[in-house]
Order: structure tokens, then sequence, then C-alpha cells
């Protein structure tokens, strides 16, 4: 968690974050590409899941709540 908060600092972006949680470099253009596809698989697994706990049946982006 202490990872991932000092990441929202630097961007300013939870998702950004999530993506440099698994490539915190992102240094070549295969990391970057590496660290989109997580941060897309981990989005879809959040919208999914939020979607389910609240009982919706149609899809609807959700942003990850502030952890301050």
């Amino acid at each position: 968690a202490a990872f991932l908060k000092e990441r929202f600092k630097r961007s300013g972006d939870w998702w950004l974050a999530v993506g440099h949680y698994h490539r915190p470099s992102e240094a070549t253009d295969v990391d970057r590409a590496t660290a989109a596809a997580y941060r897309e698989r981990v989005r879809s697994l959040h919208t999914r899941y939020a979607e389910k706990s609240a009982g919706r049946s149609e899809p609807k982006a959700l942003e990850v709540a502030d952890a301050h």
C-alpha cells in the first residue's frame, strides 16, 4: 500500500500508480506496454468486482478511492 501511495503522490493518478507497481521503471517500450497491460487488467477486475458488489447489471467504470 505504501508503494502505491508514493506512486500516486508522484503521478496524481491511481491507475498510473498501479502500472508502476508492476513495472516501476517503465524505461523501455516493453516496460511501458507491460505496465499498461497490467493496469488495464487491474482496472477491468476492479470494475467487475465493484459492479458485482453493487448489484449492477450494466457496466460502470469506477475510480479508485483516495487512500489518504
